[in-house]
């Protein structure tokens, strides 16, 4: 997916790097992404922040979604789209982006809720990268790092606390 359009990528079967002859076919009308970090891949297609919005692709065709929302994404710091990160949160059929609304870190959560076609909007959590893992009790978690050099920490997404002192301190 380049920013004016998305390619099909077609060749023999198995893809073969060496004895395939992959063809790239330009998929007309198709916009592509201003944030490779902003795909999304569901059950339901996937989806990603596009120079126009929002959209969801098919695998034929790509629908813009975001309309609701994109007055608000046309006041955020557009030079930051760039680094827009998204994450299917597949027990709640939710996509998360995180946004940069003011400044030079990320500080917003757009949310679409897929299943009802909802959208909201959460502020407080500086979600620069994204993951989702399952715990000892195969429940999904959500963590995120703030891009920050000085604390070096990972934070879990969790509902009551707007600063996470028990922080996950990881080094490398």
């Amino acid at each position: 997916s380049k920013t004016d359009t998305i390619y099909q990528i077609s060749g023999d079967a198995p893809f073969d790097p060496v004895e395939a002859i992959p063809s790239i076919i330009p998929l007309e009308n198709v916009k592509g992404t201003v944030s490779n970090r902003s795909v999304v891949v569901t059950d339901k297609g996937v989806f990603y922040l596009a120079e126009d919005g929002f959209r969801m692709f098919d695998g034929a065709r790509s629908v813009l979604i975001g309309e609701k929302v994109q007055s608000l994404v046309d006041s955020y710091v557009q030079s930051r789209l760039k680094y827009c990160a998204g994450l299917w949160v597949r027990s709640r059929d939710e996509i998360w982006w995180s946004m940069t609304s003011a400044g030079s870190t990320h500080d917003t959560l757009i949310v679409l809720n897929i299943r009802h076609g909802k959208w909201s909007v959460f502020s407080g959590m500086a979600c620069e990268s994204l993951a989702a893992v399952e715990d000892s009790s195969d429940i999904d978690q959500i963590l995120f790092g703030t891009g920050s050099a000085s604390d070096g920490k990972i934070y879990k997404a969790e509902t009551g606390a707007s600063d996470n002192t028990a922080a996950i301190s990881s080094t490398y």
